[in-house]
């Protein structure tokens, strides 16, 4: 029985499309999806993101806090997805960190992962994209990856 599936992503279009086959999945199961936004340490903002965050007064302005900012928005903008294409529960996470690491740490606790098949990420491999490789090679749980 699916309980629970986990969806990452990252705003490309392949994750997107992940996450209206993981909610057509949980409505038929009544299964909760959890959507995981990976905050990979190497980041680096941009001179435009840098002037934002300083014109805001954040203290300490790193990287990570504009990333994270971004990744709220991409968690919510999904979530709506999601919940519009039937799904009942919806549950978010941004978290910092090795992408394919993190991923899989969250795979573990997960009855199945639905995964874009090529993210945002540079080209590291030719068909797959490196994270997906990865999780699909080492996850202990179901992986589906969607293009």
């Amino acid at each position: 029985m699916i309980k629970q599936i986990l969806v990452p992503i990252d705003g490309s279009d392949h994750a997107l499309r992940a996450v209206d086959f993981a909610a057509d999945l949980a409505a038929r199961y009544d299964a909760t999806i959890l959507l995981l936004h990976v905050i990979p340490y190497e980041t680096q903002l941009s001179n435009l993101q840098r002037r934002y965050a300083e014109a805001d007064y954040v203290e300490g302005s790193s990287d990570l806090i504009q990333y994270a900012l971004e990744g709220e928005e991409l968690l919510t903008n999904a979530r709506r997805q999601a919940l519009d294409h039937g799904a009942r529960a919806v549950d978010t996470l941004a978290e910092p960190g090795d992408p394919a690491e993190v991923i899989l740490s969250h795979a573990a606790k997960s009855d199945m992962v639905v995964m874009g098949r090529r993210g945002l990420g540079p080209v590291k491999t030719l068909l797959q994209g490196s994270v997906s490789q990865k999780v699909s090679q080492l996850a202990d749980t179901v992986c589906a990856t969607i293009k």
